[in-house]
């Protein structure tokens, strides 16, 4: 069973910011649905991202991106520079220590230019874990 976005929150788990650039010249609109079909842990949100009709942006879980895009999102501590003590020292925030997401399903293939992820997305509460991956 694929777990929907909704539950992966109501669980405590940040989720994972999405980017999609989309072809030139497909119907944005149908490419977002397709986007949006491949199941419940990921959702793209409506019109398109920074006044660009070929950019989406939206959510999916950890299960999705290995589900959808064979993409493992591990967490990471964020090391800061520390200039007193000349040295970077563990935070309290973390970030993906890979965001390459190379494949996508062959359903919006012909729809979709690329996939991105940001590091960390709005969504990341700093949970020091994605839950089900490299604990």
């Amino acid at each position: 069973m694929i777990r929907s976005l909704d539950e992966a929150v109501s669980a405590g788990e940040p989720l994972i910011e999405i980017t999609v650039l989309l072809k030139e010249g497909v119907d944005y609109d149908l490419a977002a649905s397709a986007m949006n079909s491949l199941g419940p842990d990921l959702r793209l949100k409506p019109g398109h991202w920074y006044g660009n009709p070929r950019s989406r942006v939206g959510d999916m879980t950890a299960e999705g991106a290995l589900r959808l895009f064979k993409a493992r999102f591990v967490r990471v501590p964020l090391e800061l520079w520390n200039p007193q003590t000349r040295g970077y020292s563990r935070s309290d925030y973390f970030r993906w220590s890979s965001t390459k997401i190379n494949s996508w399903p062959d359903e919006v293939a012909p729809y979709v230019q690329s996939v991105s992820t940001p590091q960390p997305g709005v969504n990341d509460d700093g949970q020091w874990y994605v839950p089900l991956f490299d604990r």
